[in-house]
């Protein structure tokens, strides 16, 4: 506590100080001009110092660092913002007693932050497949609409039809056309999604929005990355959320050989899965446990308190942070970037078990005994793991250049192993919870069919392409 009263003490000291001084040693604080804060009637500001706001960043990360509730519910800069308005606020009554200010700060701070968390819907436009004749469907949390009735979402939710739907409604069906000088509204609306594209709905309770907005990402991701593991590759990686990175839908060419003249082409990356509707209604419908257990874990990740009493969230915590990895090696474009991001997946999955952690929870996880077969060549299941487990230290060490490396096959064996992994882990954890079984790692482990004596054959795994 006397640190953080001393921070703060240093922070009011300085701030006067700045107040006191010329413009100029303020302006020479940084360019253009010094840092402020904002004053009390959130009209005006006070000038301040570097070494001010550094003091109140400490605070407010000492703040969060203290209160687990708080450190899940808001953010860094969140925090470090209220705690410049808070200065700004109490400056006048600061200054005469370090104690008693802190008190004061303190109690105002707490207060602030926990005002900014609230229930927030996110909508986030997503790539899965074709929406026309598919019905929605949900992952947990997760719904995915049409756009059409994405429209209908909002206007559900807020009780009243917006006066620019009308214009969004006439733009997506070609009656007008977007230009910058229509209404903002209708342009940035109609421009959001695409006529090929879902919308994520995720509601989000107990957050202020900064990190509501990335909680609902994350929670956007780990669906997505749930549907991957049904899909096989190269198409997962048409999956993806809008505003992910990839590479762009169109790509030019130019090249020229000596002598000729000016080549040009161009590749086309498509987002979005193709086939028919019935295909899409198969794959939403056969998976359905898949994406229900999924959906359990990904709603813990949305809770607002660090713990909560039932459904094992720590376990649930770790499979969505695997998924998270796996989901990034499905969309790299490089192959040993995907290669270490699978394997990364399942050092998350293993408790960080590396090579022997793998193996052995994919044994139990498979029903079958580490030397038993999984690939057509007869490669056992331990010595696929060591190959596999090899390239991560290899290529992140640097002893394998990823650049120049041959790997797609490689790849391809890796993506397979983590999604058979991730799928039958999330079903056996939610048959773990269920039963009220202990949120430990090693419990859960325990409880998992110990592999077959006999030379049981593990899941085959691919001969060239995903599983």
């Amino acid at each position: 506590m006397a640190k953080f009263a001393q921070l703060l003490a240093a922070a009011v000291a300085e701030t006067f100080a700045m107040l006191a001084a010329p413009t100029a040693v303020w302006v020479a604080e940084g360019r253009p001009f010094g840092p402020s804060i904002p004053a009390g009637d959130s009209v005006g500001s006070y000038r301040s110092s570097q070494a001010a706001m550094a003091a109140l960043a400490q605070l407010a990360d000492g703040v969060l660092a203290n209160d687990p509730e708080l450190r899940r519910a808001v953010s860094d800069d969140a925090a470090r913002l209220e705690a410049s308005r808070t200065l700004g606020e109490l400056l006048p009554e600061l200054g005469a007693d370090e104690a008693a200010d802190w008190t004061k700060f303190r109690a105002r701070l707490l207060e602030r932050l926990r005002r900014r968390a609230m229930r927030l819907t996110h909508y986030l436009p997503v790539w899965i497949f074709d929406p026309n004749g598919v019905p929605a469907f949900a992952v947990g949390p997760v719904r995915f609409i049409a756009r059409d009735d994405w429209l209908k979402e909002i206007e559900t939710r807020r009780g009243a039809r917006s006066s620019w739907m009308a214009g969004v409604e006439d733009a997506w069906s070609g009656r007008i056309a977007l230009d910058t000088g229509g209404d903002p509204n209708v342009v940035s609306v109609a421009r959001s999604v695409g006529p090929k594209q879902w919308v994520a709905v995720v509601t989000v309770d107990g957050f202020e929005p900064d990190e509501s907005y990335r909680r609902a990402l994350a929670a956007t991701r780990a669906a997505l990355d749930a549907l991957r593991l049904v899909v096989p590759a190269p198409q997962n990686a048409r999956v993806c959320a809008a505003r992910d990175h990839g590479p762009p839908i169109k790509v030019d060419r130019l090249s020229q050989a000596d002598g000729q003249d000016l080549a040009h082409g161009s590749a086309l990356h498509l987002r979005g899965l193709r086939g028919g509707s019935a295909e899409a209604v198969a794959l939403i419908g056969d998976h359905a446990s898949l994406f229900a257990a999924a959906g359990a874990r990904i709603a813990l990740y949305l809770r607002p308190a660090p713990t909560v009493a039932a459904g094992c969230p720590q376990l649930s915590d770790r499979w969505v942070n695997a998924l998270h990895w796996y989901g990034l090696g499905c969309a790299a474009e490089a192959d040993f970037q995907a290669l270490v991001n699978f394997v990364v997946a399942l050092d998350v999955l293993s408790d960080g078990g590396e090579e022997t952690g793998i193996r052995r929870l994919a044994a139990r996880l498979f029903g079958a005994p580490e030397d038993s077969p999984v690939l057509a060549d007869g490669t056992t299941l331990r010595a696929f793991v060591k190959r596999l487990y090899g390239y991560r230290s290899r290529i992140a060490h640097g002893s394998v250049l990823g650049l120049d490396e041959r790997l797609r096959q490689d790849r391809a064996w890796a993506e397979w192993l983590a999604a058979m992994m991730l799928h039958i882990y999330v079903l056996e954890l939610e048959r773990h919870a269920a039963a009220g079984a202990a949120d430990d790692r090693k419990a859960f482990f325990a409880a998992l069919p110990p592999p077959a004596p006999a030379a049981s054959p593990a899941p085959a795994g691919p001969t060239g392409a995903g599983p």
